[in-house]
């Protein structure tokens, strides 16, 4: 019997000692490999190829600096780690070109320091975030910095990572799960910037009474930061624009000659890309300041036809929303004393994006000015539309010419009345399009030029509002942000947004806007279930471990004891 328990101590011991040996060997050798199984349904620890090309082509070391650290809300310790998520497979393919710390920006017991520092984010283009806790017995508010601070090359960009959207309040899961989702796109776009070697030229069409320079220097200064960005009249030269990867045409007032109506349609036939920002409608907001009533008449520039020809209408009506800007008028108060009332403008809607097109996604409300309709036509084969801008469900359409004044601004309107569905104002045109001049004669040619009737693959965007790009200028001279609203004073970013994000999608060849529209599914817990049966899932969770751990215990004592019992006897 003695020697059967000998036997029984010494196998296992030897049998746990192999055991053991082995899976150190394991252990060690896989240390040594190095590979990743993403067994997600949308692949969402896989880089895009487009990120994974950028980050193997990096020369030099990309340093990143995330100010996101210390004491943080729950929600934003996730987001804190899904970023190091992102960069450690960045660093998969970068190597040891990607470096990345993580900083407290409040760290500092001095206030001198903090607001020096505080300085120094803010000339990255870096806004803190006000987050409000609630706690068992008080609300309390924390500053934070969900930002980074990318260097590459002796140069710097900042990055704030927390998406501005309208349907979200900031800081709230909503918002955090959307901007986990874009985290790929921000930090390779980032990167891309800093990296960039070979700079894209674009340029704005000049002669015919287009935004002046200072009217544009906002949005022209955002794009400079990707592109080479020139301005300049046509001169009726053909060749002239195939330098360039974008035209931008910002709301003329003067017609277009055939000419350089030739000139566009051949730049496009040659696979060019064009922003147009054409209005249907010619009227200003201004001439209300020095008198009581504005007339508002249908507008020509001369290029209907050829937008018509690509597939496309802009119509001369005026689009009223009440989803729109509110204005302050001064009004005869207490005691007669002016004071300052704010009415609805339904003249100038705020446009939401109808969809999660790489363009639209992640923007804020647009602020436009007297914007009209627009039609797709459908006699264009082989061109995509894509709606990327409309109205509100409560909008209607007025027709042209028609006076314009405050009177009745302080009477509210029927709903009724506002009843047409979302009506277009920003429309994408893809494909192949045909020539305007097809089976014409040019007004212009160039030694050795054949003229195309077909295009090659070419984009092309029409939104029927100028001052959707236009900045305002103070009396002063100085420049507001793009977007910014002279009355309420707030800037509305989504201007920004959205027109950086139409220019990138049409100088896009390598489909790096791909990136930026990849979707990432956040399951997120049932708030009302979870709520409803907390306690039943809290009992499962303290109970079953420690039932199925006494069951284990008493399981083994079984068999141990079955084992033995019989070797003992």
């Amino acid at each position: 019997m003695s020697q059967n328990i000998e036997k029984s101590i010494k196998y296992p011991t030897l049998s746990v000692l192999a055991v053991f040996l082995v899976l150190i060997a394991l252990n060690l050798g896989v240390s040594k490999l190095s590979f990743r199984l993403d067994l997600t349904e949308e692949k969402r620890y896989t880089l895009n190829p487009h990120t994974i090309e950028l980050l193997k082509g990096l020369n030099d070391e990309v340093y990143v600096k995330i100010y996101l650290a210390g004491k943080l809300p729950v929600r934003f310790k996730k987001f804190q780690r899904a970023i190091e998520d992102k960069l450690i497979d960045f660093k998969e393919y970068a190597g040891k070109n990607l470096q990345y710390v993580f900083i407290n920006p409040t760290q500092s017991p001095k206030k001198e320091e903090r607001f020096r520092f505080y300085n120094y984010l803010y000339k990255n283009g870096i806004t803190p975030v006000e987050i409000e806790e609630q706690n068992v017995d008080k609300k309390s508010e924390t500053m934070l910095f969900p930002a980074v601070i990318i260097s590459y090359k002796g140069k710097e960009l900042g990055v704030n990572l927390l998406q501005s959207d309208y349907r979200y309040k900031a800081g709230s899961e909503e918002n955090l799960n959307a901007s986990t989702k874009a985290l790929e796109y921000e930090l390779s776009n980032a990167i891309r910037k800093l990296a960039h070697e070979k700079i894209e030229k674009i340029a704005f069409i000049e002669g015919h009474g287009e935004l002046t320079q200072a009217e544009l220097v906002s949005i022209t200064k955002t794009l400079s930061e990707y592109y080479e960005v020139d301005r300049g009249p046509l001169d009726g030269q053909l060749t002239k624009l195939n330098q360039y990867k974008a035209l931008i045409i910002a709301a003329p007032l003067f017609k277009f000659s055939n000419t350089d109506k030739y000139i566009l349609d051949q730049y496009i036939m040659q696979g060019g890309n064009v922003l147009f920002l054409v209005e249907g409608v010619n009227v200003r907001m201004d001439s209300l300041n020095t008198k009581e009533t504005t007339l508002a008449m249908p507008m020509s520039v001369n290029l209907e036809d050829m937008l018509f020809k690509y597939g496309i209408r802009i119509n001369p009506d005026l689009v009223e929303d009440l989803r729109c800007s509110r204005i302050g008028l001064a009004t005869a108060g207490y005691s007669n004393k002016p004071e300052i009332k704010w009415f609805p403008w339904y003249f100038f809607p705020l446009l939401v994006s109808p969809n999660d097109h790489p363009i639209n996604k992640y923007i804020d409300l647009i602020r436009t000015e007297f914007v009209s309709t627009i039609d797709t036509v459908n006699h264009t084969p082989g061109v995509e539309k894509t709606i990327l801008l409309s109205t509100s469900k409560n909008s209607r359409i007025t027709a042209v010419p028609l006076p314009i004044s405050f009177r009745g601004i302080n009477i509210k309107p029927d709903p009724k009345t506002f009843n047409h569905a979302p009506l277009p104002v920003a429309v994408l045109l893809e494909g192949k399009f045909t020539s305007l001049f097809k089976n014409r004669i040019p007004p212009v040619s160039a030694a050795g030029y054949k003229p195309l009737e077909q295009s090659k693959g070419a984009k092309i965007i029409v939104i029927s509002d100028g001052d959707i790009i236009r900045n305002i200028i103070s009396p002063e001279g100085k420049p507001y942000p793009l977007g910014f609203d002279r009355y309420s004073q707030y800037t509305f970013k989504g201007n920004t947004q959205f027109l950086l994000n139409a220019v990138n999608y049409l100088c896009d060849d390598q489909g790096f806007m791909s990136v930026r529209n990849r979707e990432v599914k956040m399951r997120l817990l049932d708030k009302t279930k979870l709520k409803n049966e907390k306690t039943f899932w809290q009992i499962i969770n303290v109970a079953l471990p420690l039932v199925v751990l006494i069951l284990a215990g008493l399981l083994f004592v079984f068999i141990r004891k079955g084992k033995y019992g019989k070797s003992a006897e």
